[in-house]
């Protein structure tokens, strides 16, 4: 190789070459990898981003500015009452406020949270019309007893308050006032909670107020009366002219499917028995069987003061 200046040529392209020789197919694949993935977390970064804006852009067109529509304009949000849950309930139980963005309500969430806290809602239906409308449709429970008898002393009187519990046995706080009328279910060892189902023989004794309520048994009307499972054997009811009626049967305690034939004779007969006009007054009718019902003459009961 023939010198330049005095100086020998230094053979970079053919260092290049050599250097690069040296990269395995390993390494050239990692190399690759690395470059790949680059790419891949820059288009990541970038639909992100993107994704943000449409986000927020999407988010805008959710607000509610005027929930209620008392500025004449559009209304997108509607809402169902009920004789004891009203818009106001509604509209403060899911966050319903002017400006609020419908897009950042779980309104699944709330609608579990709204039926485990509020027993008296039997069912919340949500309807979402995208982007800013939405219709809530509540629908509560129809009380068809009172449980949970609570009693105390006022003055000279005594004042009486309770739960309610519907036809599915589910026990809710209800307006003791539009309550009053219906049939009492005493003698519990302890109260059911609100929210949760009667169990045991008080379930017996709803299938009792059922049963009753139906116009075939109109002799035995419930209203106002009251039906105890205090004692061990019979279940008691109570009538609103002063017969006691004790009823019994072997399967009392099996679920309604099963005692329900056995339950509905037995009222057939008690029912006949009291209808038949002979035992005029305070009268005990006690069917501890299928075929017979035994009749007694009792004395008036004492009576107390309610106070309201």
């Amino acid at each position: 190789m023939k010198k330049v200046n005095g100086k020998k040529p230094q053979r970079l392209h053919t260092a290049q070459k050599a250097a690069g020789s040296k990269l395995t197919p390993s390494g050239r694949r990692k190399i690759k990898l690395a470059l790949s993935l680059a790419a891949f977390l820059c288009a990541l970064a970038a639909a992100t981003v993107a994704y943000r804006k449409m986000r927020r852009v999407w988010e805008d067109q959710c607000v509610v500015e005027d929930v209620k529509g008392e500025s004449g304009g559009r209304r997108t949000v509607t809402v169902s009452a009920t004789p004891h849950i009203s818009e106001e309930n509604v509209f403060e139980w899911f966050g319903l406020t002017n400006g609020c963005n419908l897009a950042k309500i779980d309104f699944d969430g709330m609608r579990k949270t709204v039926m485990r806290e509020r027993p008296i809602v039997r069912d919340v239906q949500i309807t979402r019309r995208l982007p800013d409308g939405v219709d809530i449709v509540l629908s509560e429970r129809i009380p068809v007893a009172r449980v949970n008898i609570r009693r105390r002393r006022v003055g000279k009187g005594v004042r009486t308050t309770w739960d309610a519990v519907d036809a599915e046995g589910v026990v809710f706080l209800y307006n003791l006032g539009d309550s009053a009328h219906l049939p009492l279910i005493t003698g519990e060892t302890s109260p059911t909670p609100q929210g949760e189902k009667l169990s045991g023989r008080l379930v017996t004794a709803l299938a009792v107020v059922e049963r009753l309520a139906r116009l075939e048994y109109a002799p035995l009307s419930l209203e106002e009366s009251e039906i105890s499972v205090a004692d061990g054997t019979y279940l008691t009811i109570s009538l609103s002219d002063h017969k006691l009626v004790k009823i019994s049967w072997r399967l009392i305690d099996q679920p309604d499917g099963v005692n329900g034939p056995n339950l509905e004779h037995i009222l057939g007969n008690v029912r006949d028995a009291v209808a038949s006009k002979l035992y005029d007054g305070p009268y005990s009718f006690t069917a501890s069987n299928l075929d017979q019902v035994a009749v007694e003459q009792t004395a008036m009961p004492a009576e107390e003061v309610s106070v309201q």
